[in-house]
């Protein structure tokens, strides 16, 4: 007999593993002075939804960690966020600096 606990495990697992299969591995970027697991924790603390993932490692070798940097580089980290970026970009082209700035839920549809 399974118990609910051993249930609700092997249900996270079959999701993390459907994540991991689903969406395309995570670019991780390794900055000077940095280990690839050093990178890898901190990228996982800012982007906590890439956990159990594949990842490929950037290595920034003449860059220094800083929050600016590793929030940057965790942005765009993987197709998802880049294509979410892209629709971003297709959605407002052409408006001026000044109409992107309006919050969406005002602009008339």
């Amino acid at each position: 007999m399974v118990s609910k606990s051993q249930l609700a495990g092997m249900a996270a697992k079959i999701e993390s593993l459907a994540g991991a299969l689903e969406g395309g591995p995570v670019r991780v970027t390794v900055f000077r002075g940095e280990t690839e697991e050093y990178a890898l924790h901190q990228h996982r603390k800012l982007r906590p939804d890439h956990a159990g993932r594949r990842v490929w490692f950037q290595h920034r070798l003449h860059q220094e960690r800083d929050a600016r940097s590793a929030i940057l580089a965790t942005a765009l980290s993987s197709n998802e966020d880049e294509q979410q970026l892209r629709e971003l970009i297709a959605q407002h082209d052409g408006e001026s600096r000044g109409a992107g700035m309006i919050l969406p839920s005002l602009r008339p549809q």
